[in-house]
């Protein structure tokens, strides 16, 4: 149930849950869990939204999205622990990119991926996997200055408001 003035809500986290269509009922519910930091930077503001996912033939499932959380659990040894670049509030303003065990009880791996620059944000839309494991995410970056990190790219950086498509190893 909504509040009367939804604004004055504190930052909300994403989620995301598996079921078990051959089971009816409280049975089908596989997992539920929280994908987000500890942090609530913005009351009124959804902190992170999973806006992509995809499953795998192990039932390991890939999602993608937009965070503001500081603390987005990230893994040893991903492409991006930490996140490069704070808004003018202070906040993070990243994509991540993330796998979950098939129980919902782990993350296999997870990774913010965002601005190396000085302004601009991340947010990645959707996420798809090839028959080699290789994970393609498709995304928006915003502002002038943004500098995604690219390897090989079609048409490197330039200037204003970005579409991007990346590519990651199956062990991010």
């Amino acid at each position: 149930v909504l509040p009367s003035d939804p604004t004055s809500c504190e930052g909300a986290g994403g989620f995301v849950a598996a079921f078990d269509t051959s089971k009816s009922g409280d049975a089908s519910l596989v997992y539920s869990t929280l994908i987000n930091g500890t942090q609530s930077p913005y009351a009124g503001t959804v902190e992170t939204a999973v806006q992509g996912l995809v499953a795998d033939s192990s039932d390991n499932l890939y999602i993608t999205g937009h965070t503001y959380s500081n603390d987005f659990p990230t893994t040893s040894g991903a492409f991006q622990t930490t996140c490069n670049y704070a808004n003018s509030s202070g906040h993070c303003d990243a994509a991540f990119i993330a796998k979950i065990n098939p129980t919902g009880t782990a993350f296999l791996w997870s990774t913010y991926y965002g601005s190396t620059g000085s302004a601009g944000g991340v947010s990645a839309y959707a996420i798809a996997l090839d028959a080699a494991a290789r994970i393609f995410v498709y995304g928006f970056s915003l502002h002038g200055d943004l500098n995604l990190p690219q390897v090989n790219p079609l048409q490197p950086f330039q200037e204003g408001d970005k579409v991007f498509v990346a590519t990651f190893s199956p062990d991010a």
